[in-house]
């Protein structure tokens, strides 16, 4: 799947064809920045926005095959940076906005319809937020990447967000990464390395001690992982 700003449009490339088949789907805008995530809990990715202008969300979803969306929310605004995950656990995605310039996590759950909120204020300006399950109860942490220390500060929700992880891995200029490359159900820390084309991956299954180094890239390239 990718989104074309200048068109306002999506090109996906099926795998239930062997990647043999595409469609253009229109929806969003020249601004607008793309969230993909199951959002409806069908085990599919949705097409999603978020519009900075607006503050607001658009989903469109793939259980109608991307004929009918959620209703827009309100949620956020310019300058926030958006991200989907689960939060409260009920396999669907969850709206979330991380401020910048005051380190705060703005949480809208799909549990209860969108309606209810968690505020956290998780980090400082500069930091790069990631949501991912790291300990594997089926919860996204709530996670920063300092790039200036290489620190990630992992925010536990098993511990209903009251403790945290501190690991030290990456350096300015890496892009954090979500993956789980070791296959145990729960995210490793990573970094992928612009300058050298270099994925560089602390490994959950071995307690964050043991590393996967693979060179893939070239500089310019942008990751994708999923």
């Amino acid at each position: 799947m990718v989104f074309r700003p200048s068109t306002g449009t999506w090109a996906v490339l099926w795998s239930k064809t062997g990647f043999t088949t595409s469609s253009v789907i229109a929806w969003g805008g020249a601004n607008d920045i793309p969230v993909v995530a199951d959002y409806d809990g069908d085990g599919r990715a949705d097409a999603a926005l978020f519009r900075p202008a607006e503050g607001v969300w658009y989903v469109l979803l793939s259980s109608s095959n991307y004929q009918t969306r959620l209703p827009w929310m309100e949620w956020g605004q310019s300058g926030d940076i958006p991200l989907a995950a689960d939060v409260d656990g009920d396999r669907r995605a969850d709206l979330i906005v991380f401020k910048p310039t005051t380190g705060t996590w703005l949480v809208l759950r799909s549990a209860e319809n969108y309606t209810w909120a968690h505020r956290i204020t998780w980090g400082r300006d500069g930091d790069v937020p990631v949501a991912a399950d790291y300990d594997g109860d089926g919860r996204a942490e709530l996670t920063i990447f300092r790039p200036s220390t290489g620190e990630w500060f992992i925010l536990r929700s098993s511990s209903g967000y009251t403790t945290y992880m501190r690991t030290t891995w990456g350096a300015a200029g890496d892009i954090a990464t979500e993956l789980d490359a070791d296959g145990d159900g729960r995210m490793d820390v990573g970094v992928y390395r612009p300058a050298t084309g270099t994925w560089h991956t602390l490994l959950s299954s071995s307690g964050y001690i043991r590393q996967l180094n693979v060179r893939w890239g070239a500089t310019g390239d942008v990751p994708v992982w999923k």
